[in-house]
């Protein structure tokens, strides 16, 4: 999309309240193509194991008011740029030809105090258990199956499914 600032603000406060947040234009934002970034500074760290799980519960609580998130930023290693514009962005006078920005004042986000985060992440590792717990159920039907369809050939030897059926793809990963 192409949200206003003020979208933005309203989505944020609408997700996760009332906290404090520094919303500004990224470096190759254009006034008819505007992608913002939000900082939220924390009343307590995220644990590095939750980390990824919390930041795709905070987009899926943004995506639900309207905006569009970059999933790359729940990775523990991505680079977020703090506010810059490039040269070739700004005018003669050395002024961006697109910026904007605004302060947000609230409290510091607590995120185990937050319910809607802590729910929704909660949700997100749920289905991914419920994922897990189908592909391995998915699995084990996959190697009956192939099980029944070498004793149906009888004489016959396949050395696909007997590789399949001898070795998981977990232990030929490993190795």
């Amino acid at each position: 999309g192409n949200p206003l600032r003020a979208q933005v603000v309203a989505a944020l406060r609408a997700a996760v309240g009332d906290v404090a947040a520094e919303v500004y234009s990224s470096s190759s934002a254009e006034a008819g193509n505007r992608k913002w970034r939000i900082l939220i500074p924390l009343a307590r760290l995220i644990p590095g194991a939750d980390y990824s799980d919390t930041q795709a519960a905070l987009f899926a609580l943004l995506e639900r008011e309207g905006l569009t998130c970059d999933h790359t930023l729940a990775r523990t290693a991505q680079v977020a740029y703090l506010p810059n514009v490039a040269s070739k962005r700004r005018g003669a006078d050395g002024r961006p030809l697109f910026y904007e920005f605004e302060h947000v004042a609230g409290e510091l986000l607590d995120v185990e105090g937050s319910g809607a985060i802590v729910a929704e992440r909660t949700a997100l590792r749920a289905r991914r258990e419920e994922e897990a717990r189908a592909a391995a159920l998915a699995a084990v039907r996959d190697r009956e199956q192939r099980a029944a369809r070498a004793a149906a050939l009888g004489d016959n030897f396949d050395p696909v499914d007997h590789f399949n059926d001898s070795h998981s793809v977990e232990e030929t990963l490993q190795r």
